[in-house]
């Protein structure tokens, strides 16, 4: 019976990386201003009393109404990312 010797080796343990609060309310942010502005073509989708999808070309917005929305949203998620951004810089 030999014994056989072994070397150790230098073996790395890669951890998965957390998301950390600020990432993911920026990430939540991103998707959610997204989701808004894509809700200028899907507000005239609707669904019947059949529950089959129509156009329904009454809810289209103008171009004013929609130059207005995005005036809005742009103003509302500079501010967004501008405080949560700011926040977590104080906090370091």
């Amino acid at each position: 019976m030999q014994m056989q010797s072994q070397t150790s080796q230098n073996t790395e343990i890669v951890t998965k990386r957390e998301i950390s609060t600020r990432i993911f309310l920026n990430m939540y942010g991103l998707l959610t201003f997204i989701g808004w502005m894509l809700s200028i073509f899907t507000i005239p989708v609707s669904v019947n009393e059949h529950m089959e999808f129509f156009y329904n070309k009454e809810l289209i917005l103008k171009t004013n109404e929609i130059k207005e929305f995005l005036v809005f949203l742009f103003c509302s998620a500079l501010i967004y990312f501008s405080v949560v951004n700011v926040y977590f810089k104080r906090k370091k």
